[in-house]
């Protein structure tokens, strides 16, 4: 019954998240029609620069976030110690206040006006995106699920509205985009510290041991936080490639491309956030059964989700023109964001519950280095963006089933031959788009989903979509 009720709360909780996440995939879908559109395929670029730079922001963070989000997986809220956690927390914000200044220093040497700009914001984001990421965190880990959809959603209405104004102006410039998204940003920031004022004001611990509350977590989740990083980095040391060696515009169209493709991260996102805090409650000896219903769902919506490509391409060419040039690598970028999907909602949710966060990092950076080793020298000689998205999407297969051989052994499950079969339905369909024209293409690709539904029938009468409770 205590098995049924958490899993009854995690779905509520994960309704919440989807309608928000769904949310959250209209507002992108009405941004990334706006920007391109409205903005020169340059300031684009630069706009693609602040993003890119901002989302790796959070190692500012040194892991004390993650740890708090390990180390409190299990607790209520009002479990959760806030006398250290309000002296710990006050550490968090002086550090992350000196990264700020410094980083901005660091700006003004900058020659390119326009990407000193968008690094000026980068280096704001510093401190609002870590706390932002610090209470997020807590309401995922104590299922506070209507309220982190509410927080989730806020800052992305806030800057869409700031971009259909800026639409309608005379000069749209990326500037204004840039200032409108950290603006949207304290938004966020300032209503999560009235939420959370019980974590800021009151009583804390001596110094001493707020700072033992504080170096603690890092040491629980620098470990996490490196490996999230180095996974983000599988799929954008590709855009710090092109923009440290290719032109404004080439990293203009392969930025846009990432965009278009993460717009399929929204469903798994959703049930990722609820993911783990649920796990964490249940019996350990329930998770293989658990890991194999989820991986079947999950492989599903990654098929189906690759047909996304097909009407993304329509859109490109008959309402983005100017960058249709992505066509060339594109449903590359569909394959890895596909691949991206499972381990962000599969295998790193079960590296977290099996407590390998090294093993995670030991992971990820492999594939960094492989990815790296295959990019660098790649894109050096043919000078093509399209070698940078067949090394992401290389190495991302690498990095999915090598994890997902890691995790099996861990918790002695066999290693099933479902394995490769989705190994190679994915490479096919990649394939299939290289060296065919759209409309053929889409007729093989339907035929090999058919072929799958085919094949998979027995499997899903055994197992069925619901997660059964013991």
């Amino acid at each position: 019954m205590e098995d049924k009720s958490v899993v009854k709360k995690a779905f509520k909780g994960f309704l919440f998240t989807l309608l928000a996440q769904i949310i959250v995939l209209l507002l992108s879908i009405a941004r990334s029609m706006i920007l391109p559109k409205v903005l020169s395929v340059p300031d684009y670029g630069y706009w693609q620069i602040y993003v890119l730079y901002s989302s790796y922001v959070g190692i500012f963070s040194i892991g004390y976030s993650d740890g708090i989000y390990l180390k409190y997986g299990k607790y209520q809220y009002d479990e959760l110690p806030f006398p250290r956690l309000r002296t710990a927390t006050r550490y968090y914000m002086a550090v992350l206040a000196v990264f700020t200044v410094s980083s901005m220093m660091f700006c003004l040497l900058i020659s390119d006006v326009n990407r000193q700009f968008s690094m000026f914001g980068v280096c704001i984001d510093i401190f609002l995106m870590g706390m932002n990421g610090l209470l997020i965190y807590i309401l995922q880990i104590t299922n506070q699920m209507k309220a982190y959809s509410f927080y989730s959603v806020i800052d992305k209405v806030v800057l869409l509205a700031a971009v259909i104004i800026i639409s309608m102006a005379p000069d749209r410039v990326f500037s204004w985009v840039v200032m409108a998204d950290v603006f949207s940003r304290v938004v966020v920031t300032l209503l999560l510290f009235i939420r959370f004022k019980d974590l800021f004001t009151g009583p804390g611990v001596p110094g001493k041991t707020g700072w033992i509350e504080f170096s603690d977590d890092i040491k629980i989740g620098i470990n996490l936080m490196t490996a999230n990083l180095m996974g983000m980095f599988v799929t954008g040391i590709g855009r710090f490639i092109v923009d440290l060696f290719g032109d404004i515009t080439e990293y203009a169209y392969y930025s846009f491309g990432i965009t278009i493709t993460n717009l399929v991260m929204v469903f798994i996102t959703a049930v990722s956030l609820v993911l783990y805090p649920t796990l964490k409650r249940l019996p350990e000896s329930d998770y293989g059964e658990y890991f194999e219903r989820l991986n079947i769902a999950v492989i599903l919506f990654n098929f189906i989700a690759l047909f996304a490509y097909f009407p993304a391409m329509i859109f490109i060419q008959f309402f983005l023109p100017q960058y249709f040039p992505i066509s060339a690598y594109i449903h590359f970028l569909f394959g890895v964001i596909v691949l991206q999907a499972k381990m962000q909602m599969l295998i790193n949710t079960f590296y977290k519950v099996l407590r390998e966060e090294k093993a995670l990092l030991k992971a990820n950076l492999s594939c960094v280095v492989v990815f790296l080793f295959m990019a660098v020298s790649s894109f050096y000689y043919t000078k093509k963006v399209t070698a940078i998205a067949i090394c992401t999407f290389i190495a991302m297969i690498y990095r999915c089933y090598a994890s997902e051989f890691f995790v099996r052994r861990k918790m002695g499950l066999r290693i099933s031959k479902d394995m490769l079969f989705e190994m190679t339905y994915i490479i096919v369909f990649v394939l299939v788009i290289s060296f065919n024209d759209f409309v053929p293409a889409l007729l093989i690709d339907i035929i090999m989903f058919a072929g799958y539904l085919v094949y998979s029938v027995p499997k899903y009468k055994k197992y069925g979509f619901r997660l059964k409770v013991r």
